[in-house]
C-alpha cells in the first residue's frame, strides 16, 4: 500500500512573484484602522483580541489559519457595514456558521463572520405552502424539529445536522446521507437571500 501523493513546491518556486501566502495577507492590511472602523459601525461583537482569534483559528477539519478578526452580527445591517468595511480596508470575508467543515471552509486569514449567536432564527415556518425562511445561523436540527410538529422535515441531512447551520450548508451544499430521496441543498430547492 502506497501514501496518497503530496504536492510539493520547490523553494525557487516561494520567491516568485505572485505568491503569497497565507500568513502574510495580516500584514497587508490596516488591521488598526479596520478594527477601529468596524468598532465604530457594528453594533454586534467585534473581536480582535487573540484568545477570540485562536478559538476561530480552526474548524472540524485539520486546518489552521488565526483569522484577522471575528465579527458577530446582530443584525443584517451589521453584515452589510462589516463586508463595505473589509471591502475598505482590502480584508477578505469569510461567513462561519456551525463551524463544522471537514475540509477546512471555515477558517482562513480573513475576517470571520459568524452567524450562529445572534442570527439564527427561523423567521417564517409555513406548513399549507410547505416552506421556511431561515436565518443563516439556523441549526438544521432546529428547523427539522420544528417542521416535524406539522408532519414535514427539510431533507438534506449532514452527519453533522445537529450542529450544521444552513449559512455553511448553503456554502457547501451539503445533501448527507438521504441525498438520493431529498437531494442536495440547492438542488431541494433552497432560495439565497442577498442585501442589496
Amino acid at each position: 500500500m502506497s501514501a496518497s501523493r503530496i504536492p510539493l513546491i520547490a523553494p525557487d518556486d516561494l520567491k516568485k512573484p505572485g505568491y503569497e501566502p497565507a500568513q502574510h495577507l495580516q500584514k497587508q492590511v490596516d488591521v488598526r484602522g479596520l478594527e477601529a472602523e468596524l468598532r465604530r459601525c457594528v453594533h454586534g461583537e467585534v473581536r480582535f483580541d487573540a484568545g477570540s482569534r485562536g478559538m476561530y483559528a480552526v474548524d472540524a477539519s485539520n486546518y489552521r489559519q488565526v483569522p484577522i478578526a471575528v465579527v458577530i452580527p446582530k443584525s443584517l445591517e451589521d453584515v452589510i457595514r462589516t463586508v463595505a468595511a473589509c471591502r475598505r480596508f482590502g480584508a477578505p470575508v469569510l461567513s462561519r456558521g456551525g463551524g463544522t467543515s471537514v475540509a477546512g471552509q471555515c477558517c482562513n486569514v480573513a475576517v470571520v463572520i459568524d452567524w450562529s449567536k445572534y442570527l439564527h432564527n427561523i423567521v417564517e415556518l409555513n406548513p399549507g405552502e410547505k416552506y421556511a425562511r431561515v436565518q443563516p445561523g439556523t441549526i438544521c436540527d432546529h428547523l427539522r424539529n420544528a417542521a416535524e410538529a406539522h408532519g414535514l422535515t427539510w431533507g438534506p441531512d449532514p452527519a453533522t445536522h445537529t450542529h450544521c447551520a444552513f449559512g455553511g450548508m448553503l456554502g457547501n451544499n451539503s445533501c448527507g446521507t438521504h441525498a438520493q430521496m431529498a437531494r442536495s441543498l440547492k438542488a431541494a430547492g433552497l432560495e439565497q437571500c442577498t442585501a442589496g
